[in-house]
């Protein structure tokens, strides 16, 4: 019996190698794709003058304010600002919170710490960067002038940075 067992189980493996022998293996290629698209993000911190004094000795009240960008690594983009409620970018001016009061504060925004390059939406007044894949900071410049002679308020407008790439 035992002899019987032995002789059952080599003639079981050799069929097994006869049939794996006689096995067809056929192969294909597989290839995995992904388009990487750009991508950018934006966000700004508030710039804030804090107490404005008219008859101050200084000639300007100054602030700054950080842009932190984000864009994949190799895309180009545009940083620009809007005029806010003023006519135009080199007339920026907020507004009183009070309502009866119809004075602006003139003031603007720079893209150096010599105050001399607006920070705008025309030729010249933009910023261009090229992404890294990680936060790059742009600290912009703000100035109000002296001898502003206005209603005392709370002053403010909201501006809209825009990034595009």
């Amino acid at each position: 019996m035992k002899n019987f067992k032995k002789s059952l189980l080599a003639t079981a493996l050799s069929l097994m190698a006869i049939s794996s022998a006689n096995a067809v293996v056929t192969t294909s290629n597989m290839q995995a794709t992904a388009n990487v698209v750009g991508a950018c993000t934006i966000e700004a911190t508030a710039m804030a003058f804090g107490a404005f004094t008219p008859t101050a000795t200084a000639d300007t009240l100054a602030a700054t304010s950080t842009l932190s960008s984000v864009c994949s690594n190799g895309v180009q983009y545009t940083l620009s600002l809007d005029k806010g409620t003023g006519t135009s970018i080199a007339d920026r001016s907020m507004p009183g919170a009070i309502a009866e009061n119809l004075d602006r504060l003139q003031y603007n925004i720079y893209q150096e710490v010599a105050h001399t390059t607006l920070f705008g939406e025309g030729v010249g007044e933009t910023i261009v960067n090229v992404g890294t894949g990680v936060a790059q900071s742009t600290t912009l410049y703000g100035k109000i002038l002296t001898n502003q002679f206005i209603t005392p308020d709370a002053y403010a407008e909201q501006l809209t940075v825009t990034l595009t790439y």
